[in-house]
């Protein structure tokens, strides 16, 4: 299923990448790792965990 969801996404970095980023532009501390949602209403959904805090992203 990740196969298929990644193909149908075309996310052409890795996934932890975009999640630093977001860490360092919204000030939530270091990544620690991130867990994508691969149903659900939205096309791009994932948690990510700083050592602060989980965050859930979409539609990014």
């Amino acid at each position: 299923m990740l196969e298929k969801f990644t193909k149908r996404i075309d996310l052409n970095t890795k996934l932890d990448n975009i999640s630093k980023q977001i860490c360092n532009e919204y000030n939530l501390g270091q990544y620690i790792s991130d867990t994508l949602i691969e149903v659900g209403y939205e096309d791009f959904n994932y948690i990510l965990k700083t050592t602060i805090r989980k965050v859930l992203c979409k539609n990014i």
